[in-house]
């Protein structure tokens, strides 16, 4: 399944993260809040890359941050 860059903007900043689905829509749908992406944006660095990937979505931490999320829709 394919990954997309999305990003939670809190307005001073933003949290990144990789989720996979079948398109973009369908992360929207779910997480209204996350801006999703077909493709990182020009500044996006190979550093910003492996760090935003170290924090696996699968983790229990992000799950719980995920669940509330959609909840807060």
């Amino acid at each position: 399944m394919p990954e997309y860059l999305c990003c939670y903007d809190y307005g001073t900043g933003g949290i990144w993260l990789y989720l996979e689905a079948e398109d973009t829509a369908t992360i929207t749908a779910r997480y209204p809040q996350l801006i999703a992406m077909e493709r990182a944006p020009a500044w996006w660095t190979p550093e910003l890359e492996a760090y935003t990937r170290a924090n696996n979505p699968a983790d229990p931490k992000w799950q719980a941050w995920l669940a509330n999320l959609s909840k807060d829709a």
